[in-house]
């Protein structure tokens, strides 16, 4: 492996790493947020939870 194949690795590495620091955050975001199930319908016009 010659130094240009090691230099775009390292690069290729450090952006990965960024990428999975990024999606954790997003993750960690989405799990906070408060998340309509699936099985509960959603009133468009309000926006919020439909008695059932």
């Amino acid at each position: 492996m010659n130094e240009k194949e090691i230099e775009i690795l390292g690069r290729w590495s450090i952006e990965l790493q960024e990428n999975i620091n990024k999606n954790k955050i997003n993750t960690n975001q989405l799990k906070h947020q408060d998340i309509p199930l699936n099985n509960k319908k959603i009133d468009k016009k309000t926006n919020s939870k439909a008695t059932p």
